[in-house]
């Protein structure tokens, strides 16, 4: 049996050409990444243009680049950034000298209203009014938004375990009306005496 064994050498002039077709594309690259960075900076500005929340002379000092998932995991590496949170709300209550508000995070949609999934909560958070909030004023179930100064973080025991709140010195408030609730109509009766309304009670209502 004969093994035959091949060597390939690399050119070195190849090496060299291939290392300058690279740099080359990198260089016609970089306009079109400013390009996508401008894009992106433009829609984040959109996003705060769009806030019913934040007064346009406060979008340049808010932080939308910092998530909230950031500020759970490590809420003193961010004391004295100004943010944008909300959620729904526990607990309300006052204290000595403010009003502490426990709230349960949510996603924030275009115009920084908390979405009505619970499911997407990434935990709970506290925080503080300087201005004389009425607790009563935010009861549990309210859905709201706030501009808001990082504070830091408080460890309390919930539910028989160790938890860690971030914290917040609330700037601007807003609590969101709740969505009408619509009564059921009341139901039309038929000559037998079945509502209209109700498929599972007229006797002619099936599939077809």
């Amino acid at each position: 049996m004969v093994w035959h064994l091949d060597i390939h050498i690399i050119n070195p002039s190849f090496e060299r050409g291939a290392r300058h077709y690279y740099n080359l594309k990198q260089r016609q690259l970089a306009p079109m990444r400013s390009v996508l960075r401008g894009i992106v900076l433009l829609l984040s500005l959109s996003g705060c243009a769009n806030s019913d929340l934040v007064p346009a002379q406060l979008h340049s000092q808010i932080s939308r680049e910092i998530s909230y998932g950031d500020i759970k995991a490590y809420p003193e590496g961010f004391k004295g950034r100004i943010v944008v949170v909300g959620g729904h709300v526990l607990n309300a209550k006052r204290l000595k000298d403010r009003t502490e508000i426990e709230v349960l995070q949510l996603p924030l949609d275009r115009s920084d209203q908390p979405v009505p999934n619970l499911m997407s909560s990434k935990g709970r958070f506290l925080a503080f009014s300087q201005n004389d909030l009425n607790p009563a004023a935010v009861p549990p179930g309210s859905k709201v938004s706030m501009v808001a100064e990082v504070l830091g973080s408080h460890t309390a025991t919930l539910d028989d375990r160790i938890y860690t709140y971030p914290t917040f010195t609330i700037k601007i408030f807003k609590v969101w009306p709740k969505p009408p609730q619509y009564a059921r109509p009341f139901p039309f009766w038929d000559s037998w005496g079945y509502p209209f309304d109700d498929p599972w009670t007229h006797p002619y209502w099936g599939s077809y």
